[in-house]
């Protein structure tokens, strides 16, 4: 089983005499443990819903493990990562969290952030893996401006002088539009 090691021993000398039954971990400055569980993602997100080309993006993910750490991005069994097919500008490890920075690239296609995180937690033995973002965390790359709809004015015919107000209706990827009487 996973957890703290824990044995008693019992020990004779060549003359049967039995020491008291004493646990063998209480006589170790280091608690010694199994683990053969991997980290398990329980929290990765973005610092943006959306991005375009040339946009940077922070992932940070929080993974739970019962080592209580992950090796860092210092070790030769660092974190595993890539975003969009490819390695991140940078990975930063800090105990159960690693945080990667990256920049979309022109090119990238507009679709949900793509990314594999697998990092390996203090056995050098078990590696976890987070692909997805978790609750209601998104990231989407968005590349395309947003397409005029329609054009509606409030008036039929203006002459000079007459104020018109246009009602423009756009439709955008993201669903969202910053505007600007300009």
């Amino acid at each position: 089983p996973e957890g703290d090691i824990a044995y008693t021993a019992v020990v004779a000398d060549t003359k049967a005499n039995f020491a008291d039954e004493f646990n063998v971990m209480d006589t170790v400055s280091v608690q010694p443990m199994v683990d053969v569980t991997d980290p398990d993602p329980v929290d990765v997100s973005t610092d943006v819903q959306y991005a375009k080309a040339g946009a940077p993006v922070v992932l940070t993910a929080i993974f739970d493990d019962l080592t209580g750490g992950l090796l860092d991005e210092n070790d030769p069994l660092a974190p595993i990562v890539t975003i969009q097919g490819r390695a991140p500008e940078s990975v930063v490890v800090s105990g159960l969290t690693v945080t990667v920075s990256t920049t979309i690239a022109f090119g990238d296609p507009e679709v949900a952030l793509v990314f594999s995180i697998e990092p390996m937690d203090l056995t050098d033995i078990n590696r976890g893996v987070s692909t997805a973002l978790t609750g209601d965390n998104v990231m989407f790359i968005d590349n395309t401006p947003p397409a005029i709809v329609s054009c509606t004015p409030d008036i039929k015919y203006a002459k000079a002088g007459d104020e018109v107000t246009l009602t423009l209706q756009y439709a955008d990827f993201s669903g969202e539009l910053e505007a600007s009487p300009d």
